[in-house]
């Protein structure tokens, strides 16, 4: 947390700039969740783990993904809400030879434990 004051004397404005996790300007932290995602298809061996993370960085989410050993990948999401569903409607696609079937989501409470997006392995 950034707090950012006035000049010495008394206080005529302050500013309370909040960089926590998955939050970027114009974003209401209360709106921070959790999402455990799955996705079942041809998602293996195409990249679609480097696919969610280039994304999930371009969204300021934080987490990981990792491949399955059904063949599915499935990812551990932190951040706003609104993001997290616009990278699900990303997964939808996947990268150009990922045949996405389906995309499970599945909300839960934010508990701010990670600082960056892993691939798993």
């Amino acid at each position: 947390t950034v707090v950012t004051a006035g000049p010495p004397g008394p206080v005529t404005g302050v500013i309370i700039k909040d960089e926590g996790i998955g939050y970027k300007d114009g974003d209401n932290m209360s709106d921070n969740v959790s999402a455990k995602i799955r996705v079942t298809g041809r998602v293996q061996m195409v990249g679609f783990r480097y696919f969610t993370r280039q994304w999930a960085d371009d969204l300021g989410l934080y987490g990981w993904v990792k491949n399955e050993r059904d063949g599915s990948v499935s990812a551990h999401v932190e951040g706003n809400k609104g993001r997290i569903e616009q990278l699900a409607e990303e997964l939808k696609s996947g990268p150009a030879n990922a045949r996405v079937d389906n995309v499970d989501v599945k909300w839960g409470s934010f508990m701010n434990q990670f600082r960056e997006f892993d691939i798993r392995h």
